[in-house]
């Protein structure tokens, strides 16, 4: 038996604007597969916040794991829905938005149709004869979605082919506020394309995305005998207008043909018994296979030219047939017609071209415009926002609430991300969908002040001081000086930035890793100036003289520093966060330099070789890359334990602790990936989060507190920010 043919179109509306082609549709034929021979596999994906990419990475693993899976039918459609599932988790992991819904495919075979559903799926199938009927999946089958857990079930339902039976792919939620009557009805009005058609004009009210297909059987064959028919026909209805016109004349000079010479002619051709009563219209026609040049007779110059004109008028009738049937409540039969009626159809139809080709060659340019120039993803992002903001505003629980303004917030970024054309027309959603969030996570929008920006990019530290502000380009291993107004809003005025002249040149670039303000004020050091701290080295900047000079660590140590990534002045000591060694080094000031040192604690700490930062205020804080703080109070770990926060922190980049001892003042975690500064209380507890309003410390590299000015002070690779704590 010859492979089955499949006509599929495309549905794909929403309240009564047609969107063009989805994404989530793919229909593939399939090389022989074991014993089975070619088979197509139609696949509709339910998953409206999804994009493009993912439905089109989810529908390619599905059809190759399908294509390359053993065993029968059911068993390799359950592999292969396995599969998408698998790849949509790992696509989930980490995504602010998680992709979920259902699978809805079908495989076409020799003599059957396999449908196939995980989650809420829906399909629907017609026969010629009016059997309607609606599946579902039972069970589990029914209850898991798909890119939400490693276990899914699908549900199976086998379809006996019959001629003219049509097929609707689709999944619960891209079918809303529809009904299965209108789903019915318009698929009785013909082939797949027709019914796509039918189905796109008649929502009117939500969203119906899906795949509308049918199978014909033999359809080459069938299209190659009924060409042969018809060339037989016309001359024989040749034969006949001439017997009707020509004079008699007598048997000895012209003999007439026999009319038993047309008749065996023509019944040398296949019986007509043996082909289908009705054939549904092809959206995708497949082309006769080409004739052997030496065993098809040749056709006189007139019959040609008949043969011609006859399959032209058929391919244009069949098309006026479809563009007609869309307008007309039902499809008409045609009526049976004489050899002269219809050449009086084909010579109107073949006039009529001049007037409906215009207009079918609009009807077709217009889905090609869409799907090439990207209109239609756009109206199709657009729509998804529209209705993604209906469902925040109707939202009741706290989960669902966040759920969907966060979905909102991320469709209108990956709309304005592109089309920046456009981004005004979803600003105002976004801008609320903002509002939202924040007095959902507690965040506190401030105005960022930018203080100066660098010429040259890299990993940035900085200190502030009563005066300004110290920064370290890590990179480099350059500093500079950057006095401030009163209100540290700005770079004072008629100020220059100070580069900090280091004594030791060759020691200048050799990984200096974070600097701190140095003052004699709260006994924190003995001059006005600033500490460097690199890998293994320590420098002294002093204002008075505007010089860099190194500070000899003893050699008399039997331990010393080896990878310094943080350090921190406190009672006339320098503290040094050594990551490699998991340990903090304590070294006090001496008249020579530093003091003989020592480790904080009496063996290292597993736990601090996945430090970032410190901070002390009599206690030391230290914190880890997975955003949670260790707290020490003389050698002894101390409670401190992050709770209330709203969204865990993403990338921990800084700690600032405020206050003259470890139970007043705050501690402040820069959160690099949300552009974060969030406050907590000495124990932990979330007070706070500050972010700017448009988001300026997303990628930031360090922060710095000033408690006496209630301000806040932000570095990125490329600019520094101040803001104003509540």
């Amino acid at each position: 038996m010859a492979m089955a043919t499949v006509t599929y179109a495309n549905i794909h509306v929403q309240n009564g604007q047609e969107i063009g082609d989805s994404s989530r549709v793919a229909v593939r034929v399939l090389p022989k597969r074991g014993a089975h021979s070619g088979e197509t596999l139609v696949v509709f994906l339910d998953l409206p916040d999804a994009s493009a990419n993912i439905c089109a990475e989810a529908a390619r693993v599905l059809c190759d794991g399908y294509a390359h899976a053993p065993g029968g039918v059911t068993s390799a459609l359950r592999l292969a829905i396995k599969l998408a599932n698998d790849r949509l988790l790992n696509l989930n992991r980490g995504a602010t938005l998680q992709t979920e819904g259902s699978i809805s495919c079908a495989v076409v075979g020799e003599s059957s149709v396999v449908i196939a559903q995980c989650g809420p799926a829906i399909a629907y199938v017609r026969t010629n004869s009016g059997v309607f009927e609606r599946i579902e999946p039972q069970g589990v089958a029914a209850e898991q979605k798909v890119g939400r857990t490693a276990t899914v079930d699908v549900f199976f339902d086998n379809v006996a082919h019959q001629d003219g039976t049509m097929y609707v792919l689709t999944g619960e939620r891209s079918f809303t506020a529809q009904n299965d009557a209108l789903v019915n009805a318009c698929m009785s009005k013909g082939d797949a394309e027709v019914v796509a058609g039918y189905l796109n004009v008649n929502v009117k009210q939500g969203r119906m995305a899906g795949v509308a297909f049918g199978v014909v059987q033999d359809v080459a064959a069938a299209m190659a005998d009924e060409l042969v028919r018809d060339d037989a026909q016309d001359e024989q209805d040749a034969q006949q207008d001439e017997q009707d016109v020509a004079p008699v004349r007598s048997s000895s000079s012209q003999p007439l043909r026999p009319a038993s010479s047309v008749s065996s002619s023509s019944s040398s051709q296949p019986a007509s018994s043996s082909q289908p009563a009705s054939r549904p219209q092809s959206a995708k026609p497949v082309k006769p296979a080409e004739p052997v040049e030496s065993a098809e007779p040749k056709l006189p110059v007139g019959a040609a030219v008949r043969a011609a004109v006859s399959r032209a008028a058929g391919v244009l009738k069949r098309s006026l047939q479809i563009f007609g049937g869309r307008m007309l409540p039902e499809p008409v039969a045609p009526a049976p017609t004489s050899m002269r009626q219809r050449a009086k159809t084909t010579q109107f139809l073949t006039v009529a071209a001049a007037v409906l080709l215009p207009i079918i060659v609009v009807s077709i340019a217009a889905p090609l415009y869409m799907q090439f120039s990207g209109e239609a993803e756009r109206r199709e992002i657009q729509h998804s926002i529209e209705e993604q903001l209906v469902a925040a505003r109707t939202a009741s629980a706290p989960v669902d609430v966040r759920t969907r303004w966060s979905a909102l917030q991320a469709k209108v970024t990956e709309y304005e991300t592109k089309y920046p054309d456009d981004v005004a027309r979803f600003a105002e959603v976004g801008a609320q969908a903002r509002v939202q969030l924040d007095a959902l996570v507690k965040i506190t929008r401030v105005k960022a002040s930018p203080i100066a920006r660098f010429e040259a990019v890299g990993r940035k530290r900085i200190a502030a001081s009563a005066m300004g502000v110290y920064v370290l380009n890590a990179e480099i291993g350059t500093a500079d000086y950057l006095p401030l107004n009163d209100d540290h809003t700005a770079l004072a005025a008629g100020a220059k930035t100070v580069s900090l002249q280091f004594v030791d040149v060759a020691e200048a670039n050799r990984g200096l890793t974070d600097i701190a303000w140095a003052t004699n004020a709260e006994s924190r050091w003995r001059t006005e100036g600033a500490v460097l701290f690199g890998s293994g080295s320590v420098y002294e900047y002093s204002s008075a003289t505007t010089r860099a000079s190194p500070l000899k660590i003893p050699e008399a140590d039997s331990a010393r520093p080896s990878h310094v990534l943080a350090g921190e002045l406190y009672n006339n000591t320098v503290y040094m966060l050594d990551a490699d060694l998991g340990q903090i080094w304590r070294y006090p000031i001496a008249p020579e330099g530093l003091g003989v040192g020592s480790p904080y604690f009496r063996s290292s700490f597993d736990s601090l070789k996945d430090a970032v930062d410190l901070g002390i205020d009599g206690a030391v804080y230290v914190l880890l890359k997975n955003g949670t703080v260790q707290k020490f109070f003389s050698r002894q770990p101390q409670v401190f334990s992050i709770t209330g926060i709203p969204e865990p922190i993403g990338q921990a980049a800084a700690i600032a602790v405020t206050g003259s001892d470890m139970n007043s003042g705050a501690v402040f975690i820069l959160d690099a990936q949300s552009g974060a500064v969030v406050e907590f209380n000495k124990a932990g507890a979330f007070v706070r989060q500050y972010r700017g309003d448009a988001d300026e410390f997303v990628g930031a590299t360090d922060m710095n507190i000033d408690v006496a000015r209630r301000t806040g002070y932000i570095v990125t690779s490329t600019q520094i920010y101040t803001f104003r704590l509540l």
